[in-house]
């Protein structure tokens, strides 16, 4: 990831180590809903282009005539936003490893690598956690909130003037069939896509806390799966399967959905206990949910080189040995498709 010569700056470079840092259970990360991109400046300008499938039919028309079939354009609005940005150093210095402090949940000391290593450790966390909430609330809300900057909140859904797609579902009624349920919301997913329908791969639903259960130990689908061997790996009700340790999940048998359940708190304060919200995915390229960070802003000359990096993370010692960890970010998710986002209110 590195394309700075750190040490001519007097700098230690720390990415090796943040990028082999533990993770834990990011979903959205995870699941790579989100593209990356690099930008020059710290102010991003983007636009909002959405084509129709009508615009894309050609007509019959008349041989020889002057009767041609035009391409519209879609429909763009530019916006310029400054990219949230992220902090945070620590220092060490001889006080911290010299006293004899034990190590929490260990029996040896501190040192000073002991003390670099946790350090860098926390800034990766600090760092994905804060990721994983700010893509949840782009995909989930439509919006980015930025206190430090001049625009504060971000609202895709009425600066694109691109509302969520809504619907209600009673799974309580007598004749509710969850597999014909789940179908008529995944087309309504399909057709909202329009021109970016041959670049949808599938479509994932995260179900609120209340939601996953419903879904899968319905009436229904009991019936559904009554004569599918409860050893068969594809037999939802008794075959548990995991997308991440302790994050279940289930493919809905006939349909490109993925029913993915959401309890992890940095995502279900997003998300409703009987919401369902159905996210379609994108082939890569397409950048209908796109992750913009910007060149480094605290070291000067580091902003200097105007590389733009997801992150840095380096180390700089003082005359005496004193050493500052430092870690900075830039994160703007950007949703392009809060039209094609179903947030579904599900009665269970």
């Amino acid at each position: 990831m590195a394309t700075i010569d750190y040490g001519a700056f007097g700098l230690v470079d720390l990415t090796p180590a943040f990028s082999v840092t533990s993770q834990q259970n990011y979903l959205l990360q995870a699941l790579g809903i989100f593209e990356t991109q690099a930008s020059d400046t710290i102010k991003i300008a983007f636009d909002r282009i959405v084509e129709g499938n009508k615009s894309l039919l050609n007509n019959p028309q008349k041989r020889y005539s002057f009767s041609h079939n035009a391409t519209a354009r879609g429909d763009a609005t530019n916006f310029l936003i400054e990219c949230p940005y992220f902090l945070r150093s620590d220092q060490i210095s001889a006080a911290d490893f010299q006293r004899g402090n034990r190590r929490p949940g260990r029996d040896d000391e501190e040192t000073f690598d002991s003390i670099m290593a946790d350090y860098i450790q926390k800034h990766a966390t600090a760092h994905r956690r804060t990721l994983e909430q700010y893509y949840a609330n782009a995909l989930f809300r439509g919006q980015v909130i930025t206190p430090e900057t001049d625009d504060k909140l971000i609202d895709y859904t009425s600066s694109f003037d691109a509302p969520f797609l809504t619907a209600n579902v009673d799974l309580t009624a007598a004749n509710a069939d969850v597999l014909e349920i789940l179908s008529g919301l995944y087309d309504q997913v399909a057709d909202s896509a329009e021109g970016l329908y041959s670049n949808m791969i599938r479509v994932v639903a995260f179900a609120g806390r209340n939601v996953y259960n419903k879904i899968r130990f319905h009436p229904s689908m009991k019936t559904a799966f009554q004569y599918v061997s409860p050893l068969d790996a594809g037999n939802i009700i008794t075959q548990r399967r995991e997308l991440l340790p302790n994050v279940q999940t289930m493919t809905v048998p006939g349909l490109s959905l993925d029913v993915v359940s959401v309890v992890d708190p940095l995502l279900s304060q997003y998300i409703g206990d009987d919401e369902l919200i159905l996210v379609p995915v994108f082939r890569a390229g397409t950048n209908a949910y796109s992750h913009i960070y910007t060149p480094a802003s605290t070291n000067t000359r580091l902003a200097r080189t105007g590389v733009a990096q997801e992150y840095f993370s380096y180390m700089i010692e003082k005359d005496l040995g004193e050493t500052d960890v430092y870690f900075e970010a830039s994160i703007l998710p950007v949703n392009n498709v809060t039209n094609m986002i179903l947030k579904v209110s599900v009665k269970s």
